[in-house]
């Protein structure tokens, strides 16, 4: 408790609470369950929301398929498929997806990652 006296008055009360609860949790076997069970709350929370999350324009567009990719994205931008922005939107993932084509050699799926890490 020797840090106590150097500490300021209205942070003492937070070092004696985390000191008691640590005091606490440590004693018991099954303090390291509380840590994991947060991560797999988390782990839960993410599995759930791949069921419910839409596809990716990007992925259709990679896939070669237009029409889903243009349905997903005005499902994300809560406007009809004929909007401009859609159109817009659209053409630029799609140039975009054709330029790294362009730049990205499409040897294999490993080369593709090992070119990240290569220069140019």
């Amino acid at each position: 408790m020797r840090c106590l006296r150097y500490t300021e008055p209205h942070r003492q009360w937070l070092l004696q609470a985390s000191s008691i609860l640590l005091n606490n949790l440590c004693q018991h076997a099954n303090f390291i369950r509380i840590p994991i069970g947060v991560q797999f709350l988390w782990a839960i929370i993410l599995a759930l929301g791949l069921f419910v999350l839409p596809e990716s324009p990007r992925y259709f567009v990679k896939k070669g398929r237009l029409e889903e990719a243009a349905k997903a994205l005005a499902d994300v931008r809560g406007q009809p498929i004929e909007s401009e922005f859609i159109q817009d939107e659209l053409a630029e993932i799609i140039a975009n997806h054709e330029y790294e084509l362009s730049v990205v050699p499409q040897v294999g799926y490993i080369s593709q990652w090992t070119n990240c890490f290569t220069g140019t």
